[in-house]
């Protein structure tokens, strides 16, 4: 079956319709869309953050 398309043609065809602009959203839409994670205000993330990287690297506090 002769189309008359190169297959440099039927690539290019292709993409264009895979990275249409319809196909994106922009990052904000994207993060609006995700759920917002409850999260305990009563954690010191700085703190866990560095207790943490100690014990995993085998730093002691003294």
């Amino acid at each position: 079956m002769k189309n008359n398309l190169t297959l440099s043609k039927m690539a290019e065809d292709y993409l264009k319709t895979v990275v249409s602009k319809n196909a994106f959203e922009t990052l904000t839409e994207l993060l609006d869309k995700l759920d917002i994670p409850k999260i305990d205000e009563d954690i010191d993330f700085k703190k866990q953050y560095y207790e943490e990287r100690a014990e995993k690297y085998g730093f002691k506090k003294e």
